[in-house]
């Protein structure tokens, strides 16, 4: 597999803080001594670099499909990342990594551990079963638009997972536009059917400077929440800039009066 490596910078270098980063001493399979590196975790994407500051990435490790877990090594609070397992139960490749502490280490661990896809895909299917449960129980009619097939997969994949969507039906309320449950059924025996290839459509171009996207946006029919009223919106974000205005011309006013009290009267 071939990525580009200015992807893989910006997505390193973008703005969104990281979902865990600092020092490790990490070992592999040709270099036989622990070298200290600088670690940044996003997503399921490990890189390695010299220092924080460098702009120079050493190496990224993708953790998908492998087991972190601790190892017995020279150094003190290791861990180990395991990729793959040969016919004779072997691991293909493993890095071996030593943590300042102990608590850094089980914090790196369970990390790692979290940013895999069967952990999220499994948390995401646990979840979804109590949300489940506690409408059930709340009297909340709730039609489950997953796809049935998606639901009988003990590893549903991620991108059938998060299309998803709930719709709430409160007895003796409609919502105008919104879906009636024969048009949701409909959909849900469609959803099942097998979609015909068809040549992908070029992705838009983004600029350069846009930051990571932190969370999936749904369409205007998947929101759960009531939709506030526009004006009450308006004013609570109005609030929010008349008082960032406000501290902005004091911060000015002061300035200015400083700058005022430093000059020399010649006069």
């Amino acid at each position: 597999m071939k990525i580009h490596g200015k992807i893989l910078s910006h997505y390193l270098f973008c703005k969104t803080p990281a979902d865990k980063e600092g020092y490790l001493y990490k070992k592999g399979e040709v270099n036989t001594s622990y070298q200290k590196r600088w670690f940044t975790l996003r997503g399921n994407l490990l890189f390695y670099r010299d220092r924080p500051g460098e702009r120079v990435v050493i190496g990224v490790i993708v953790l998908e499909g492998c087991v972190a877990q601790l190892c017995e090594s020279d150094e003190q609070f290791a861990f180990s990342l395991a990729f793959g397992s040969s016919s004779a139960g072997e691991s293909l490749r493993t890095y071996k990594f030593a943590a300042e502490n102990q608590e850094n280490q089980e914090a790196w661990v369970k990390a790692i551990h979290s940013a895999q896809h069967c952990f999220l895909s499994l948390l995401l299917q646990d979840l979804r079963q109590q949300y489940l449960e506690a409408a059930k129980t709340a009297g909340v009619d709730v039609v489950d638009c997953t796809p049935v097939a998606v639901r009988g997969m003990s590893h549903p994949p991620m991108s059938c997972l998060g299309s998803a969507s709930m719709f709430y039906l409160q007895p003796g309320v409609t919502v105008p536009g919104a879906p009636s449950n024969r048009q949701l059924t409909q959909s849900l025996a469609q959803s099942t059917r097998p979609i015909g290839k068809r040549s992908p459509k070029p992705w838009p171009k983004w600029h350069a400077n846009i930051p990571a996207v932190e969370g999936y946006t749904p369409p205007l029919g998947e929101w759960s929440e009531p939709m506030k009223d526009f004006c009450q919106m308006h004013e609570n974000f109005g609030k929010e800039v008349r008082q960032l205005m406000a501290d902005w011309k004091k911060r000015a006013e002061t300035k200015m009066a400083l700058s005022e009290e430093d000059l020399i009267n010649l006069g």
